[in-house]
C-alpha cells in the first residue's frame, strides 16, 4: 500500500472515474445481483428435488 501511495498522483482521474462507471454501474450491478440470486433458487431447488424450499440457505460460496 505504501508503494501504491507513492504512485498515485500518477493516476489519471478521468480514466479512474470511467473505469468505477463501468463496474460499478446501477445496471451492472442490479444484473449481478439477480444473477446471483436465480443461482441460488436453482441450486435450493435443485438440492430440495425440485420442489421451493421456504427455509431455503443461502450458501457463503455463492456469493462472489
Amino acid at each position: 500500500m505504501a508503494r501504491a501511495i507513492m504512485i498515485c498522483e500518477d493516476i489519471d482521474p478521468r480514466a479512474c472515474i470511467e473505469l468505477a462507471k463501468a463496474r460499478f454501474s446501477l445496471d451492472r450491478m442490479a444484473a449481478e445481483y439477480v444473477g446471483l440470486y436465480e443461482n441460488i433458487v436453482k441450486r435450493q431447488k435443485k438440492q430440495a428435488g425440485g420442489q421451493s424450499s421456504e427455509n431455503a440457505v443461502i450458501i457463503a460460496d455463492d456469493i462472489p
